[in-house]
Formats: C-alpha cells, sequence, structure tokens
C-alpha cells in the first residue's frame, strides 16, 4: 500500500471526469424526454436563455420555454427514436464545457405532415448529424445554453399515407 496522497491536479481531473459523465447523462436525458415527449422535463435541460437552432432548415428558438414549445409542437403526433453516439466534450474550469455529439434520428409523423423545409409531404424523416452545444452549470447542475444541430445527411419519404376519407367508410 503506498503513502502516496492525492494531488490537486488528481483531484481536478477526477472532477473533470466526473463532469463528462454528467454531461453524457444530461444528453442522454434530452434524447430520452425527446422520444419519450415528456416536455416539462425536456424544457427543464435548458437555461432561460438558452438558444436552439437547427441549421438544415434554419429552425430557431431561444429560451427554455420557447424551445420546449417549438419542439413539442413540431413533433406533436409524431414517433421519434434518437441516438447519441461519440462524443466530444471539453470542460472549462469556469463552470462552462463545450461538446459536439454524432447523432442519427429517425421521425415518423402523422398523416399529413409536411417538411418544414419544403411544406413538401413527409412521413419519415432519417438524419444524421452533431449536436454542437455550450453547456453550463446553474445550481449545481448542467444545462444547455447553446445547441447547434448541424445535419449532414437527412432522407425523408412523402406522405404514404393519408386520413382515410370518412366518405368511403359509408356502407
Amino acid at each position: 500500500m503506498s503513502n502516496e496522497t492525492i494531488s490537486a491536479s488528481d483531484i481536478e481531473g477526477l472532477n473533470r471526469l466526473i463532469a463528462i459523465e454528467q454531461i453524457r447523462n444530461l444528453h442522454a436525458r434530452y434524447w430520452r424526454f425527446v422520444d419519450s415527449q415528456n416536455w416539462d422535463a425536456f424544457g427543464a435541460l435548458f437555461t432561460a436563455d438558452a438558444g436552439f437552432t437547427e441549421h438544415l432548415t434554419g429552425f430557431h428558438c431561444e429560451g427554455a420555454g420557447e424551445i420546449q414549445a417549438a419542439v413539442a409542437a413540431f413533433l406533436n403526433g409524431a414517433t421519434t427514436v434518437h441516438h447519441g453516439h461519440q462524443s466530444e466534450i471539453e470542460v472549462h474550469d469556469d463552470g462552462t464545457a463545450d461538446a459536439i455529439f454524432v447523432m442519427e434520428d429517425y421521425l415518423i409523423f402523422p398523416p399529413g405532415a409536411v417538411n418544414p423545409g419544403t411544406g413538401a409531404p413527409m412521413s419519415t424523416l432519417h438524419g444524421y448529424g452533431h449536436y454542437v452545444e455550450k453547456i453550463v452549470k446553474v445550481e449545481g447542475e448542467w444545462r444547455f445554453q447553446q445547441v447547434d444541430l448541424y445535419r449532414v445527411r437527412v432522407e425523408t419519404e412523402g406522405s404514404a399515407a393519408t386520413e382515410f376519407p370518412p366518405i368511403l367508410l359509408q356502407s
């Protein structure tokens, strides 16, 4: 057994590793809350003055409440699956962090949905890209300050199904 003491730099390194894991968990909750449509919990992941931009369509909103409402409205009635993959996280000493997460999402929209970028009918969207983020520690908890979603590939399908016309249901 060694009589070595833990140095200040060792403690700093451990604290950075703990922060990195907390930020990974923050992002895991983000995807889970979107997929489960737990919008109150989703909104609580952002700072009051957070920004969110999806760069392919130019979708942008400011503030936790607006982000929560806009994402909930866009995904209303949709079934979603979000996957986060490799992450690059740099924790700064002042309670801020920069992160990049590789992502993949698959969105299945209800009949009649349209692509926000083109207005064309859309039944599914399969996206691949990266989240680039600024994250801050607020009252001991990590929160999103700025989220930029860059999709590098998107595959969509037009609406293959529509609401069944009531006239055809008559006997």
